[in-house]
């Protein structure tokens, strides 16, 4: 069974999109009715002390995890470190002052942004006309 559909967007060849055919949405659409149901059922089965433990556990869940990721963040090796990156094509400035950073996670793989300041033009060049590239 085709799970998705890819299309092609009509203004940039470069971007795709995929979208779950009609069944692969039924089927994820009533799972998530389901969890949420059983979820539900669990909820109304518990006291307000209960009730009141996990919210407070939950919050502390939260505060976790935003430790978690900025330590991670502070303290992951940079995979890709772009200062101030200006390319052209010609006369053309594609790209103008772009600073970019790039971490690993903790399996070594690159992470999401972490920072961006961009003041004109599109993405990463493969070669700078100015600027530094560091990557790993």
């Amino acid at each position: 069974m085709v799970c998705w559909i890819r299309s092609v967007d009509a203004d940039d060849r470069r971007v795709c999109r995929l979208q779950l055919t009609e069944p692969a949405q039924r089927i994820a659409d009533e799972s998530r009715a389901a969890s949420g149901n059983a979820w539900s059922a669990v909820l109304d089965e518990l006291d307000a002390g209960q009730l009141d433990s996990l919210e407070r556990g939950l919050e502390v869940l939260a505060e976790m995890t935003r430790m978690l990721h900025e330590e991670t963040t502070m303290t992951a090796p940079l995979a890709i470190d772009c200062q101030h990156l200006t390319h052209r094509y010609g006369q053309f400035t594609a790209v103008d002052d772009l600073s970019l950073q790039v971490r690993l996670r903790r399996d070594g793989r690159p992470a999401r942004t972490q920072r961006c300041r961009q003041d004109h033009g599109g993405a990463c060049a493969d070669h700078p006309d100015a600027g530094s590239e560091r990557r790993r």
